[in-house]
């Protein structure tokens, strides 16, 4: 019992102690008592090396039985589940950040009613409201202000042709 975690097998003869209802000492008693209990110990387990370092295992423990039935040893395979346990960790990680990116999105999707003329969008209560304010409500997205280079000759256009000053004529085309 070098092999395992001493702090682990008290735990697990501790649980093992109230679900059986009698005394299971933190040693191989931990297996013996579950495989008589089940007939079989399967769990996870965590391991020490010579070296000391530790690694989780999966370990399967059976009676080793005569022909007359008796239990004369016992029968125990180990895997080594690192790479397994640090791709559940990866994957529970990537699961909590994709919950926690999901709750912060908001999205545009359906029909917006748009009116033709002045570009203001209708909302679901029927209130009419600058494009920017419905996109504001509906979504993380945020406007900044410029003007296309189609819009900005019609603007010069105009400015040249003295068609008044350049506010009251940006007002005019919206």
């Amino acid at each position: 019992m070098l092999w395992r975690d001493p702090l682990e097998l008290a735990e697990r003869a501790e649980m093992l102690s109230r679900k059986l209802d009698v005394p299971v000492n933190p040693s191989f008693d931990v297996v013996i008592k579950k495989i008589e209990a089940d007939m079989i110990d399967e769990g996870e387990w965590t391991f020490i090396r010579k070296d000391g370092s530790r690694f989780p295992s999966l370990l399967v423990v059976t009676p080793l039985a005569n022909e007359a039935g008796n239990t004369v040893g016992y029968v125990g395979i180990f895997r080594d589940i690192s790479e397994r346990k640090k791709s559940e960790r990866e994957r529970e990680e990537l699961i909590a950040e994709l919950k926690k990116t999901l709750a912060h999105v908001k999205t545009l999707s359906g029909l917006i009613p748009i009116c033709a003329w002045c570009k203001s969008v209708r909302s679901d209560t029927g209130y009419w409201q600058s494009v920017e304010q419905y996109v504001r409500m509906h979504s993380d997205a945020s406007f900044s202000h410029g003007m296309c280079p189609s819009c900005a000759e019609k603007f010069k256009n105009d400015i040249r042709r003295g068609n008044g000053n350049s506010k009251e004529t940006l007002l005019s085309k919206t």
